[in-house]
């Protein structure tokens, strides 16, 4: 990490792996009901580490995935304050929205990250997304086995209330954002979540293997946003060759 723009607590922080949510800093930081985590006119300045040069596709795949199908813009930093620094940290993970405090801000794709699923789901994050399962009705819907996960991963289960988590959609099953029933499992045997629903396989479906936005993922973007109302006038950027 050699960008003279972390400060020696955030990288501290970063380098952890029990983040708060597993891969989401500053969750209890604000959210999607935050305005000013929201980037401005659904814009997000990034730039790219060298070492993440085999990942390149995937990742600019991903922000394309995502322009599809709603008004946000990822656009290569030139001289913008707030940006999104992708690097290859300890594992995966990515603030919520845009840092309260502005500046850079890091969202990681580090070894067993790399996967198509796995980089929409830490963008969304970067974008202002919680996980499906920290909703506060979540238990109308999924089962939480707690005797099943590591003890020091319990705390990526926990609920937040509809200050930080806005339920203006029904829960989300198919939701890229939702983890799959063996995440942080003590024994990659057991299950740490099933889902209640007879109408959805009880057995969820892991991040990484998981191929595109829900329905309702992009729909949730276009409300936060206000898509409908304020596309961006601006065009897809190219977003090749931008590197840190």
């Amino acid at each position: 990490m050699d960008d003279p723009t972390f400060f020696p607590k955030e990288i501290s922080s970063i380098c952890n792996p029990k983040l708060e949510g597993g891969d989401m800093i500053g969750m209890k930081d604000g959210g999607t009901m935050d305005k000013a985590r929201l980037w401005p006119n659904g814009i997000i300045p990034f730039k790219i580490r060298l070492d993440l040069l085999p990942e390149e596709e995937l990742i600019f795949r991903a922000m394309r995935h995502i322009e599809a199908r709603t008004c946000i813009r990822f656009k290569p930093r030139t001289n913008e304050k707030d940006y999104v620094h992708i690097l290859r940290g300890m594992g995966c993970f990515s603030y919520i929205g845009k840092r309260r405090k502005g500046g850079v801000q890091p969202l990681s794709i580090g070894q067993g990250c790399e996967y198509f699923g796995t980089v929409v789901h830490e963008l969304l994050h970067a974008v202002g997304f919680h996980h499906e399962q920290n909703r506060k009705d979540r238990d109308k819907y999924v089962k939480i086995l707690w005797q099943n996960i590591k003890p020091e991963f319990k705390n990526q289960f926990n609920k937040l209330n509809n200050k930080y988590f806005p339920q203006f959609f029904p829960f989300d099953y198919h939701s890229i954002m939702l983890y799959g029933s063996f995440t942080f499992s003590k024994d990659r045997k057991s299950p740490t979540m099933i889902a209640k629903s007879s109408k959805v396989n009880r057995i969820l479906p892991e991040v990484f293997r998981k191929t595109s936005m829900s329905i309702i993922d992009a729909k949730r973007v276009r409300r936060l946003y206000n898509c409908d109302r304020n596309r961006p006038k601006t065009k897809l950027y190219k977003i090749t060759e931008f590197y840190a």
